[in-house]
This record gives structure tokens, sequence and C-alpha cells, in this order.
């Protein structure tokens, strides 16, 4: 990693003269000595990634009175074991979780994003944001990047 000890200083006020960001993640020694930071990319999802709904209720109705009951059983288990993931995850999870859940119960996800725009002046852009955020969340089970 950067020793952060040397240049960082007058690089932040070089940067700051000529308008670009106010921090530096390398500093010049580190820098120079050929060391880089680690590409970022990997852990974010861009909002242009495709979002689909998965209809489920034609397969459910072909199952058996049997087989939609053990259907429901590991239904209610994976929620069950989506709690344990989120805690694993991180602390912030399950309030971010509980959220979530609160926010796209309230109404249909098609009337809460007019109404972000709207009523809430929110941009296509940041409702993208907002969109993708959450489906990554709940993808991922938390909000941490899942690799596995």
């Amino acid at each position: 990693p950067c020793c952060r000890l040397r240049g960082i200083r007058e690089r932040m006020e070089a940067k700051a003269e000529q308008g670009g960001p106010d921090f530096e993640l390398v500093c010049g020694l580190c820098e120079a000595s050929g060391f880089s930071m680690p590409d970022m990319s990997v852990h974010t999802i861009p909002t242009s990634t495709s979002v689909v709904v998965l209809d489920a209720a034609e397969a459910f109705a072909g199952l058996t009175v049997q087989e939609r009951s053990y259907a429901h059983g590991l239904s209610l288990a994976d929620w069950g074991g989506a709690t344990i993931c989120l805690l694993q995850t991180s602390p912030e999870s399950v309030p971010i979780f509980t959220l979530l859940q609160l926010v796209f119960s309230a109404q249909p996800v098609v009337d809460l994003i007019e109404a972000a725009k709207t009523k809430s002046g929110l941009t296509q852009e940041e409702v993208d944001q907002a969109t993708m955020y959450a489906a990554a969340f709940y993808g991922n089970i938390g909000n941490y990047k899942s690799f596995g």
C-alpha cells in the first residue's frame, strides 16, 4: 500500500489549483516507485446493468399442491437465511434491507420511480443509481458486491 508520507499536501494543492479532486490516493513517492491503486471498477455495478422481473406465477401454477407447499417452505427458509447473510455481510446491511423493504413495499415500483422524479425532483440518472443500488443490494443480499 501507499506510504502516504511524501508529497500529498503539495499534490493536493496542485490539484486544487488545476480544478481537480481535492484528494490523492497515492503519494508522489509511491507513484514514482511504480505503485498504483488497484482497479476499483470490479467493486462497482454500472447503472446500465439490466434489471429484469422474474415472474414465477405460471410455473408455480403448474405445481401440485405438495410441490407448492414444498416451494413455499423453501421460500420461507430462503428469507430466514437471507437475514443471516445480511448480518454476516455488515452491521449496516440489516437496517438498509429494512429501509428498502419499507420503501419498495409502500407502492408499486413504477409509481415509486415516477414520484421520485416528479415529487422529489430527482434526475433520471439519480433514479437509475438508486434503482441499481437497490437491485444490487438485493442481488448480493448486502451492501457489498458478491464475487461468488
